[in-house]
């Protein structure tokens, strides 16, 4: 596996158009199953795996420098999933904080004063779901009042 490698490396080096064709079609079902088993998502995976092809591909004069390239393929791919997943969390997080300043918003008005108890379990379930730092970012948010990047 690794001498067709540096083969079709070689070949992307020198602008050889066939040779991505040649890494999708011996190659992608590999690397999809490694970006599906960081992300597990599908779609995703896909769209990691199409989008580092891409960037070897644009990427592809500084090939000549890369002295194991099945290695670089995988860090490649491992690095888009967890930018995937960095972005992913963020989202959620701030996805979260939205509803959580929406529903905790409270007026002067007595009828908003009152929030069921059910709408409180739905907010601490999703709060207790998230993973620690998440927890810990939403709290300093929201009740420390600091920034995002704070």
């Amino acid at each position: 596996m690794q001498e067709k490698l540096d083969h079709i490396a070689a070949k992307l080096y020198q602008g050889d158009k066939s040779a991505i064709s040649s890494l999708l079609d011996n190659y992608y079902t590999i690397y999809y199953n490694y970006a599906y088993r960081i992300v597990g998502d599908a779609t995703i995976s896909k769209e990691i795996v199409l989008d580092t092809f891409t960037n070897i591909w644009i990427n592809r004069s500084k090939l000549s420098k890369v002295l194991n390239f099945r290695s670089y393929i995988y860090t490649s791919i491992r690095n888009e999933a967890i930018d995937y997943i960095r972005k992913f969390r963020k989202e959620n997080i701030e996805s979260l904080a939205d509803k959580y300043d929406s529903i905790i918003e409270i007026k002067e008005n007595p009828e908003n004063l009152i929030i069921t108890k059910q709408e409180l379990e739905k907010i601490n379930d999703a709060i207790n779901r998230l993973p620690p730092r998440c927890k810990e970012i939403l709290y300093l948010v929201k009740e420390e009042k600091l920034k995002y990047k704070e």
